[in-house]
């Protein structure tokens, strides 16, 4: 029997706070079985095909839609990754040397280049993995995708790192917002990357099969 009016959405609410709890532990434990190194670009990945799935109305075995997708886009998340956070290291020893040069154009021209490339790999970390999630694409074209999406949809691009920021700002004051910190960054990424990616309605992005 469903319950209907404020029981109904009360208990509806309840669902989905202990759906994103239970998602959210699952998202830390298997980070913890690649030794977190290896473990946190696979678990991310899968937490946001289990939140495909929701977004989607579907109800999936979590556990099992978690731990499928984590060992089968183990190599691809941590290539990913790899390339993303060589790239921001990169820029890490780029920007340190910038930051040592005299005053001059040249050196206002390399940070303006930075920045700008910093900017890209933000948009591509936001999107990569969410993309990961649903399609099966190389890795070129994850995050050639990736870039062209953020870039495409500046607001919701700009929606997605003012939540990220938001929650991340709360943490502090708000402890408990941890506890579901990984799973609600997941929905909202997942769901506008889904948004968008169906308006595009591209023929050569082919979904995934969970």
């Amino acid at each position: 029997m469903e319950l209907d009016g404020l029981a109904g959405g009360l208990y509806r609410i309840s669902q989905k706070i202990t759906q994103f709890f239970y998602i959210n532990c699952l998202w830390f434990l298997f980070t913890l079985l690649g030794g977190i190194v290896l473990g946190f670009f696979p678990a991310t990945t899968a937490m946001h095909a289990v939140m495909r799935k929701i977004i989607d109305n579907e109800d999936p075995p979590i556990f099992n839609t978690f731990k499928k997708t984590y060992f089968e886009e183990f190599k691809n998340s941590n290539l990913l990754g790899v390339i993303l956070i060589g790239i921001i290291y990169m820029l890490y020893i780029d920007f340190q040397y910038v930051m040592l040069m005299d005053y001059s154009i040249l050196s206002l021209a390399l940070y303006a280049g930075l920045l700008t490339v910093g900017l890209l790999v933000g948009i591509i970390s936001m999107y990569v993995f969410p993309l990961l999630a649903q399609h099966r694409l190389s890795v070129f074209q994850y995050i050639k995708y990736s870039c062209f999406i953020g870039i495409s949809n500046p607001l919701i691009t700009l929606s997605m790192g003012v939540a990220l920021i938001f929650c991340v700002s709360l943490i502090k004051d708000l402890p408990v917002i941890l506890l579901f910190f990984g799973s609600f960054i997941s929905y909202v990424w997942m769901f506008f990357t889904m948004k968008i990616v169906r308006q595009l309605n591209t023929a050569v992005v082919k979904p995934r099969e969970i």
